[in-house]
């Protein structure tokens, strides 16, 4: 055989055994890394999310200046829509409180006419953060990809960034509103 070295009976290309040949260097050599500690692993629990909201840098509010209230419907993406809320002052006003951590996790979403399941992280996604539907039939229910809390409020929101639906927490288990389209009642619940 031509171009090659022949090493106990195998013939190398001469590429292939420069390669092998800083391979074998590189790895086993004395300039090797030395083996990983082999301690356990602590663990502890997280600090709670702390959702104060900052002034950006170079900010011209004063300190006793408040920021204008921003329509929780408006979202800042060109495709949204923005549709009036037809809760009435009381819905809001008996909502109870809720924390984002506790609306993580999995859901049944119902609408008059349909019945699924809604999941809700914390991955931030376009408009807030990331949701999913599984099996629902309805267009608006299977478009939702995101969802934010404003205060009490939550707001659902498709993958075009329209609003799908804005609901309050009649408990921390139950939360009750409407579907932007049509005005129809929605609700999720565990």
């Amino acid at each position: 055989m031509s171009n090659g070295i022949r090493v106990f009976g195998t013939v190398w290309r001469p590429s292939v055994l420069a390669l092998g040949l800083c391979l074998a260097g590189c790895v086993g050599g004395p300039a090797s890394l030395p083996p990983a500690p082999s301690t356990p692993v602590q663990s502890t629990e997280l600090p709670p999310l702390d959702v104060t909201p900052v002034e950006p840098a170079g900010s011209d509010l004063v300190a006793d200046q408040t920021l204008p209230e921003q329509d929780p419907l408006v979202l800042d993406n060109a495709n949204a829509q923005v549709a009036a809320p037809a809760f009435s002052a009381p819905a809001a006003a008996s909502a109870v409180a809720v924390s984002r951590t506790d609306l993580l996790g999995a859901w049944t979403l119902q609408s008059e006419d349909d019945t699924c399941q809604l999941f809700m992280t914390l991955t931030t996604w376009s408009g807030g953060f990331r949701a999913t539907t599984r099996r629902c039939q309805s267009d608006p229910l299977r478009s939702v990809s995101a969802w934010r809390l404003d205060d009490k409020l939550l707001t659902l929101i498709g993958t075009d960034g329209s609003i799908v639906g804005q609901l309050y927490p009649e408990t921390k288990t139950r939360f009750t509103g409407q579907l932007t389209l049509g005005r129809k009642p929605v609700s999720f619940f565990r």
